[in-house]
């Protein structure tokens, strides 16, 4: 069958729209409707066209857009109470898609994946644009939404993007571990919720211009089910999305995880490993326990640092937990 799809996601993450592709022989006529009598309302079929026979929906996707919903709490300053209430500054909206630009062109994303090393050239990721919206306002939690386009991703790639640029919003760290992130050594990136990620459009610009409007097939397109898209999009992603967060404070819970992260380099100028999986667990235990010296004890020196130092010799390597595959992996436009 040669089944194929434009798009694959991480674990947890929408997908608002996608393309397969298949050969098989079969009458398009009321084809769409009967897909969708048997498939559930959260999987549509918008439309079903005729291609080429070579035609590869991953291998001709030519860009992806993706959007991340963020609540705009997740951008309060470090010295500040997180709150629901919060709502963004322009200031703040301008600091942010100030950091977003620095994700724009040709770079190695090796840092923001756990499968790629950093002289394989899968790491090399042309990004098209990256833009954060206007504020909104759902059930009294403020959001924006962040609208980033390439010519394709890698696992985690946004995420660990849209991770970074909060930390370094909220004060954690500054912009300059993005430019130590493009480097070939490991850089400790934090890895935001997938709660709010969405596959959003796919561009297909190679395939219609040869063989689009040549008079036997048509161009692969969105537009003409934009209605049709946002109308679903709206009924059945975004309300889960919202109704999740309040529940459950998915970003609010993850924001407490930033401070056991370093923001810098996890190993040393010979490849040896500093900072790990192991050590970032050992860093949460040890950050919570010099809380506690502080808050009963004032000076007191916290007595298991011995211990936590003999420990980071027996440092495993970062390892991602989840089990999803990785987003497409095309050869990627230079300069």
């Amino acid at each position: 069958m040669s089944f194929q799809r434009a798009a694959r996601t991480d674990k947890g993450v929408s997908a608002v729209v996608n393309v397969v592709s298949l050969k098989m022989r079969i009458d398009i006529e009321n084809l769409i409707e009967k897909l969708n009598s048997h498939l559930p309302k959260e999987i549509r079929i918008f439309t079903c066209i005729k291609t080429t026979k070579s035609f590869d929906s991953k291998c001709q996707c030519t860009g992806r857009t993706y959007i991340y919903v963020l609540p705009t709490y997740a951008l309060t300053p470090i010295d500040r109470l997180v709150k629901d209430e919060f709502r963004v500054t322009d200031e703040i909206l301008e600091t942010t898609s100030k950091i977003l630009q620095h994700f724009k062109g040709t770079h190695n994303f090796h840092n923001y994946t756990s499968e790629i090393k950093p002289n394989q050239p899968q790491a090399k990721r042309y990004i098209r644009s990256f833009e954060c919206g206007k504020p909104f306002v759902i059930d009294g939690t403020e959001y924006v939404i962040l609208t980033v386009n390439g010519q394709s991703f890698i696992r985690h790639h946004i995420r660990k993007m849209i991770g970074i640029t909060i930390a370094i919003v909220r004060g954690y760290c500054g912009e300059e571990v993005i430019e130590k992130s493009w480097g070939h050594k490991k850089v400790d990136i934090p890895k935001a919720p997938g709660l709010g990620l969405l596959l959003r459009s796919l561009e297909f610009d190679g395939y219609n211009r040869k063989w689009g409007r040549d008079g036997e097939h048509k161009p692969i397109e969105w537009s003409k089910y934009e209605e049709e898209i946002l109308k679903f999009q709206d009924e059945y992603i975004l309300p889960d999305i919202y109704k999740t967060e309040a529940e459950e404070k998915v970003m609010m819970q993850w924001m407490q995880t930033l401070v056991h992260h370093v923001f810098d380099y996890t190993e040393d100028d010979e490849g040896n490993e500093i900072y790990g999986r192991n050590r970032f667990e050992q860093k949460k235990k040890g950050d919570s326990a010099d809380d506690t010296v502080v808050q009963v004890e004032g000076e007191k020196e916290d007595k298991n640092a011995e211990d936590v130092k003999k420990r980071d010799l027996d440092n495993e390597k970062i390892e991602e937990s989840e089990d999803s595959p990785s987003v497409d992996e095309m050869e990627v436009k230079m300069g």
